[in-house]
């Protein structure tokens, strides 16, 4: 919590869990946005009704926001962070991934173009991440789940994963993580079919 800042007390008066955000309502003055990022050391998602202690900032617009927000029902953030169970994909997967494909790549067992495939879909999933987290903050359209979720099964999900860890982004809702870890293991396995087959094919040419 930043130390200058006054803590205030608040009723959540709407909220989208699909989308991650809604408003706070003070004791005094209008709603003001909140993200569910705010709730960082909380042990369970936001609901209509839920008190909540908050501190208040500023976007990038001037309008009024949400930095930081508690539960009004756990003093003192009694439930730490460090308490809390970390969904959280780490990056190390993601890199140990690109080690493997890049020595396969190395052995002539991966094509170049699947090699750059995964590559550019990276990059770009990383980019709509990073646009999505924003257009939450500013309360704008957002990028469909689905798209998401496309983008990893594609071969995106290495970025896709150092994109949650890095904006703490789509990582704390359950229905989202289960998707993204079928995609994931989807991905997995039309690569190894892929390789499964040019191994073949190279057999036959043999």
């Amino acid at each position: 919590m930043s130390g200058g800042a006054r803590q205030e007390k608040g009723v959540i008066s709407r909220w989208q869990d699909e989308r991650g955000f809604g408003f706070i309502q003070p004791e005094q003055g209008a709603a003001l946005f909140v993200h569910v990022s705010a709730f960082a050391a909380t042990p369970r998602r936001p609901a209509v009704g839920d008190a909540v202690y908050f501190l208040r900032a500023r976007d990038d617009k001037g309008k009024p926001r949400a930095s930081w927000a508690a539960f009004a029902g756990v003093p003192q953030q009694a439930v730490t962070a460090r308490a809390l169970p970390d969904n959280t994909p780490r990056p190390w997967l993601a890199v140990l991934f690109v080690i493997v494909l890049c020595a396969l790549y190395v052995r002539g067992l991966l094509p170049r173009d699947v090699l750059m495939l995964y590559a550019v879909i990276s990059v770009l999933t990383v980019l709509v991440y990073h646009r999505d987290k924003a257009a939450a903050l500013r309360n704008r359209w957002r990028t469909p789940e689905r798209t998401l979720h496309w983008l990893a099964l594609l071969g995106g999900w290495p970025g896709a994963m150092l994109a949650q860890y890095w904006f703490r982004h789509k990582s704390t809702k359950p229905a989202f993580r289960r998707w993204f870890w079928a995609t994931v293991l989807g991905n997995g396995a039309l690569l190894a079919y892929g390789l499964y087959q040019g191994e073949a094919l190279l057999a036959l040419l043999r």
